[in-house]
């Protein structure tokens, strides 16, 4: 399996309901190792906008866009605990991996490190679509491979439409 899905079932701890929830990607690269990261915007973000719109961060500003490189066992593991200013910042609940049969690494790299300056927006612009498009430029601009953010509102049944097994990271 080269992709994996993972969500966080209650969101941001400033924000803690299980119906809206968060997710975040990961691909597999050339060396084996998986790219991975998330957009985890916390309310301070949005906070310090000028001019300040509710549910909006600008271009160009801190978005809470984490981007990491490590083996899956890792990548794996710092999903688990969370809390790393770095990123992950949220822990995470479970994944799904899945295998995209034609598959374009520098796309999606250049893609994944973009994501930091693209801002924050609801909708069209927040988690899943970070998912969205970063996993598509890998699956080779297959728009089929996931779900698509405009028709699943929230990040939780974004997550439980994908067709893939379910795997537990932490059960609390």
């Amino acid at each position: 399996m080269n992709v994996i899905v993972f969500v966080n079932r209650i969101a941001t701890p400033d924000f803690n309901t299980k119906l809206v929830g968060h997710v975040g990607w990961g691909f597999k690269l050339a060396n084996g190792n998986f790219m991975y990261g998330s957009k985890e915007a916390i309310p301070s973000e949005f906070m310090n906008q000028i001019p300040f719109f509710p549910g909006v961060i600008h271009k160009g500003n801190p978005n809470g866009v984490f981007v990491k490189e490590a083996t899956c066992k890792d990548m794996l593991g710092s999903l688990k605990k969370g809390g790393n200013e770095n990123g992950p910042r949220f822990l995470y609940h479970q994944y799904k991996l899945l295998q995209a049969p034609d598959v374009s690494i520098d796309d999606a790299v250049s893609l994944a490190w973009d994501s930091k300056n693209w801002g924050y927006g609801l909708p069209g612009n927040n988690c899943m679509d970070d998912v969205f498009k970063i996993i598509k430029a890998y699956a080779s601009g297959d728009d089929t491979f996931l779900p698509w953010p405009s028709t699943h509102w929230l990040p939780n049944a974004f997550f439980d439409d994908i067709k893939a097994e379910v795997h537990v990271i932490n059960d609390h």
